[in-house]
């Protein structure tokens, strides 16, 4: 009888296991060769102003777990970046330190799982940076153009550059939903306008179509697959050299195999014989039963909870508790309005809505956020962003990590006084405080 359980208990697993993405989160074996190595790595799953990304952190996790224990580069060497870390100007520091770190028998690794969106001209992919607001001139501000990115990866004296764009250049969501409108279309065929002969750069989707997930999962479809070729699903479980064609034929299979409703094809730019790795000799799922298991499970939105996550930008609250009693105030030349608090287990966040005479940069320099027991945490500083005077701008005001005080123990109404530095650290910097009391 028992015999007959664990007989049938083990058929259970093994279905399961072949009807189901694998799970990456225990890193594939050692094989090191990545002493010389230096990396980047961003995953940018919470936006603050646009639609999230479902995944993005783990996957993004797990490609650092992999250089790092796999592939064995020292941890110096890679720079990992999550949501509220990867701002245009974090990422683009990262790489080009990350650049200088990498030796000349090593490998430079570049990899962002994240929104990407078409530039202003329709020239050039922007990498949307975590602070981007719902507009396309923010876009454009807010995020990193993929030729200046490209630059500062060819400054390396790396042997190969390696770069893996899980975003798309069409603008659009996981979705497929516009993550802002009025975006120019990408001109297609300037994406290979600069290359340089030892970088390959891999992207998710060609210039007219959107990235999205996996059939039956809520996580970005080709980083995930990309990471899978190199831990062996790209060489069949045989420990063999990878080229960037074996991961780009692999993922671009893939998704062949078990997508429906929409078109991803991954696109490659560079050398497809450029050796980029050895298999760890791990054996992928099968593509057949994967595809025959989601039949009938969108690719687009995983589950009714997810869609709707991935579809509400941050600035909205997500429960009633959230929800306050707007109030607004004049400080200087600026109207500011107090649209919600939002609170997680670690910080809370505040969202402004103002209306300005000028234009300029504004910072939220100090502040705190005061709760109905009298529990104080202080505003981070450095929360900088633009703002214009023909337009209502969206502001975030973020508490820190409060002190282990946990941010769902702050109890509305609350008191929140903030000082607003317009041009701040320059010679023309004026500084405004504005005071808000029982905000419920």
């Amino acid at each position: 009888m028992a015999a007959w359980i664990f007989l049938l208990a083990w058929t259970s697993l093994s279905f399961a296991q072949e009807t189901s993405w694998p799970d990456l989160s225990n890193p594939a074996r050692a094989i090191g060769g990545g002493e010389n190595d230096a990396a980047v790595v961003v995953g940018v799953e919470d936006y603050l102003r646009v639609p999230g990304v479902p995944g993005a952190k783990s996957n993004a996790k797990q490609w650092y777990e992999y250089l790092t224990e796999t592939r064995g580069v020292p941890a110096r060497n890679v720079k990992f970046l999550t949501n509220d870390d990867a701002t245009r100007e974090e990422i683009l520091d990262a790489s080009r330190k990350m650049a200088g770190r990498a030796g000349p028998e090593g490998t430079l690794w570049f990899v962002f799982v994240g929104h990407g969106a078409p530039s202003a001209d329709g020239k050039d992919g922007l990498l949307v940076g975590v602070d981007a607001q719902q507009k396309a001139d923010s876009l454009e501000a807010r995020g990193l153009r993929r030729q200046e990115l490209l630059k500062a990866l060819n400054q390396s004296q790396a042997g190969t550059i390696v770069a893996v764009l899980d975003a798309c250049f069409s603008g659009r969501g996981q979705d497929g939903a516009t993550i802002v409108s009025g975006l120019q279309p990408l001109v297609i065929v300037s994406a290979a306008k600069t290359m340089y002969p030892r970088m390959v750069v891999l992207t998710a989707a060609k210039g007219n179509q959107f990235a999205g997930a996996l059939p039956g999962a809520s996580r970005p479809a080709f980083s995930y697959l990309v990471l899978g070729g190199l831990r062996g699903w790209a060489a069949k479980g045989k420990k063999v050299p990878l080229t960037a064609g074996d991961l780009w034929r692999y993922a671009t299979d893939a998704l062949d195999a078990t997508l429906r409703g929409r078109t991803q094809t991954p696109d490659l730019l560079g050398d497809e014989d450029a050796v980029v790795g050895v298999s760890a000799g791990e054996k992928g799922p099968n593509l057949s039963k994967l595809a025959a298991a989601t039949a009938g499970r969108s690719a687009i939105s995983p589950s009714a909870d997810t869609a709707s996550a991935s579809k509400t930008p941050r600035t909205e609250a997500s429960n009633p508790n959230d929800s306050i009693e707007k109030q607004t105030k004049k400080a200087g030349p600026l109207v500011v309005t107090v649209d919600s608090v939002r609170r997680n287990n670690r910080r809370t966040r505040v969202f402004l809505s103002i209306d300005s005479q000028v234009t300029t940069s504004l910072e939220v320099v100090n502040g705190w956020l005061i709760d109905s027991e009298g529990n104080e945490t202080q505003i981070a500083h450095s929360m900088r962003t633009d703002i214009t005077s023909d337009s209502k701008n969206q502001v975030m005001a973020e508490t820190m990590d409060s002190w282990n005080l946990n941010a769902t123990q702050l109890k509305p109404p609350f008191d929140l006084s903030l000082d607003l530095g317009l041009a701040y650290g320059t010679i023309d910097a004026k500084t405004y405080s504005v005071s808000f009391h029982g905000l419920k």
